[in-house]
């Protein structure tokens, strides 16, 4: 480890970010005020650090809500690859 750099990576949902400027939403609080998802599962799922699919495979509700709000479905955002991921 190097004394004088810290770096670190950040990886986040560039479908999601794709979808939320065709909407016209620019921030994830707006996608939470506007659809009354929470922001911290929205912040979640942006970074893929929680599944948008439950035990059994389903989108979860909320899921579905979101990409309603973007005017896709939640498999545009969210291809089985990316499911996989968390």
């Amino acid at each position: 480890m190097n004394k004088d750099f810290l770096i670190q990576v950040r990886v986040k949902n560039a479908r999601m970010r794709a979808a939320m400027d065709a909407a016209g939403v620019r921030s994830l609080v707006e996608l939470s005020r506007t659809t009354g998802v929470g922001y911290r599962k929205i912040s979640d799922i942006y970074r893929f650090a929680r599944s948008p699919v439950d035990v059994n495979g389903q989108w979860h509700g909320w899921v579905e809500t979101l990409a309603a709000a973007l005017d896709c479905s939640p498999v545009d955002i969210w291809p089985e690859y990316l499911v996989r991921l968390n």
